[in-house]
């Protein structure tokens, strides 16, 4: 079989460099053809690191490729899809997918036209420690979930990175990070009914050394800034109640975290007879069980996995970006033209839509359905 052909379709989101890095790793099964940008000093850069071709015409990079992975600025994104799906048979695009959701679900129409597979690159989807969740999830051992927590954040300095600053988005970290551990509620829990949603930009407050801070995609792990508290272009902070039928989920995130990235983001689900908490990266779970269960005995169950930590997280090509990787070459290889992915990162953003226009008219509002 011949080897898949890849183009990278706008170069300006990091995640870009682990994906380049598994493509040199699997050469025997795939090949970057074509990185497309409009920066020269990216294109530049690229071409040194890895070699491959580069071009700042669109069409021209679009020729023989089969599988894309768009990488522009959330509010490009939708524009170099539309350009790009009528000439591949396999897309993924960067999260959350585009500025806002009205230009989202228009984008999943759109793509729906075409017998393409279309995911979003939620690479922490793909943390190993998921298939242990829904293990335990569906085994029955934690009895009815009443209540369950997620906490997500950037450590100081991300929320002000350029890709958590774009005017033309709905929102900053919670809009573009606060959708990785979204999609894991969506995941686990599916769709709440309603929403109610906090999302401040602090008062200006304290001026604060950050560490792995990236001024540009080209920054490699960052380094020292400092940044006031207050003045970031979106929100500083947020949290969010879940309303379900049958139970209550809290969400939080801030900017402004003393630990690396994904470290201590949380999942946490409280049962009647066990409660579950666990971590996307580095992957762990740690399962407190009240009364013996047929899988579970009472007692403590716990497991822990090897994964990358602070700057590194996001930019390495882990575990979860290589499953990620994988998959989509599985998928292309098998002439799979599932788009349901791309339906989970519309519902994704539906929740987090309903959070900001929740803080900005007050009281619940009703999360709109994805298909």
């Amino acid at each position: 079989m011949s080897r898949i052909r890849i183009g990278i379709i706008g170069a300006k989101h990091p995640h870009i460099f682990p994906r380049l890095d598994l493509a040199r790793i699997y050469a025997e099964r795939c090949a970057v053809v074509g990185v497309y940008d409009s920066d020269r000093r990216t294109l530049d850069r690229i071409h040194e690191t890895y070699g491959t071709p580069v071009f700042d015409d669109l069409e021209a990079a679009l020729e023989n490729v089969d599988l894309a992975f768009v990488e522009g600025y959330d509010y490009q994104n939708p524009e170099l899809v539309r350009v790009t799906i009528p000439h591949v048979k396999a897309l993924m695009l960067e999260k959350p997918g585009a500025p806002n959701l009205a230009a989202l679900r228009d984008l999943v129409d759109f793509c729906a036209t075409f017998p393409v597979y279309v995911s979003i690159g939620y690479m922490l989807e793909w943390s190993p420690i998921m298939a242990h969740l829904h293990e335990i999830i569906d085994s029955g051992v934690l009895g009815p979930v009443t209540l369950a927590r997620f906490h997500c954040a950037a450590p100081v300095g991300g929320a002000a990175e350029i890709w958590q600053s774009l005017p033309q988005d709905e929102g900053g970290l919670l809009w573009t990070d606060g959708c990785h551990l979204m999609r894991t509620v969506v995941d686990l829990l599916g769709q709440p009914q309603t929403a109610i949603g906090f999302v401040r930009k602090l008062p200006p407050g304290e001026t604060i050394v950050a560490d792995i801070f990236k001024r540009d995609i080209l920054s490699g792990l960052g380094g020292e800034a400092e940044l006031q508290i207050g003045t970031l272009v979106h929100e500083d902070v947020a949290a969010g109640i879940l309303n379900y039928e049958d139970k209550l989920v809290t969400f939080d995130i801030t900017g402004w975290e003393a630990h690396g990235w994904v470290e201590m983001w949380r999942i946490e689900l409280w049962g009647a007879n066990a409660t579950l908490e666990a971590g996307l990266m580095p992957p762990w779970y740690r399962l407190h069980v009240r009364r013996d269960h047929p899988q579970y005995g009472r007692g403590i169950h716990e497991r822990r996995m090897a994964g990358p930590g602070s700057a590194e997280t996001s930019l390495v090509p882990d575990e979860a970006y290589t499953r990620e990787f994988l998959h989509m070459l599985d998928v292309m290889e098998a002439g799979d033209t599932d788009q349901s992915e791309l339906h989970a990162g519309l519902q994704t953003m539906e929740i987090l839509d309903a959070m900001f226009r929740s803080s900005r008219q007050g009281g619940p509002v009703s999360v709109g359905r994805g298909r």
